[in-house]
C-alpha cells in the first residue's frame, strides 16, 4: 500500500516547536476595548464598573458615539435618568450612520419612557426609524 503524503502531513507526522509570544496584559489599550469591557461589565449588571469603562473611552476618544451610547444606556439602567438623557443626547452629535443615529434615539426613547411619559417617547421613538436610502 502506498501512502501519500501532502504538506498537511508533513507538517502534522512531526512536532513542530515554535517560540509562544509572551503577552504582557495591562488592560485595555484603546477605546474600542475600554467600550467592549464596559460591554462586558454591562452584562453582568456591574454598572459602576461600566459606567467607569465607557468614561475611560470617551476619555481616549471623545467622538467615539458608541461608548457615548453605550454609557447611556447603563446609566439609564443605573436610574440616572437626567444624565442618562444628556449622554444619549451627546451619542448622537457622533453617530456616524442613520442606524447608529436610530440606536440613539430609541435609547433615549427608552429613557423617556418613565419619567415623561408616551408623548415625549414617542418623539424620541418616531426618529428612531431605519432611514431608507
Amino acid at each position: 500500500m502506498t501512502r501519500t503524503w501532502t504538506a498537511a502531513n508533513l507538517l502534522l507526522s512531526r512536532p513542530v516547536s515554535l517560540p509562544i509570544p509572551k503577552v504582557e496584559v495591562n488592560g485595555p489599550q484603546s477605546a474600542f476595548d475600554w467600550n467592549v469591557l464596559g460591554n462586558s461589565y454591562t452584562s453582568t449588571q456591574d454598572y459602576d464598573k461600566a459606567i467607569n469603562a465607557y468614561k475611560k473611552s470617551i476619555e481616549m476618544d471623545p467622538t467615539f458615539g458608541q461608548a457615548y451610547c453605550n454609557l447611556g444606556c447603563v446609566l439609564y439602567q443605573s436610574g440616572k435618568y437626567e444624565s442618562a438623557i444628556l449622554i444619549l443626547k451627546k451619542s448622537l452629535d457622533y453617530m456616524v450612520t442613520p442606524e447608529e443615529k436610530s440606536l440613539s434615539w430609541n435609547r433615549l426613547g427608552d429613557v423617556y419612557r418613565p419619567i415623561t411619559g408616551l408623548w415625549k417617547c414617542y418623539g424620541s421613538l418616531s426618529k428612531s426609524r431605519p432611514i431608507e436610502s
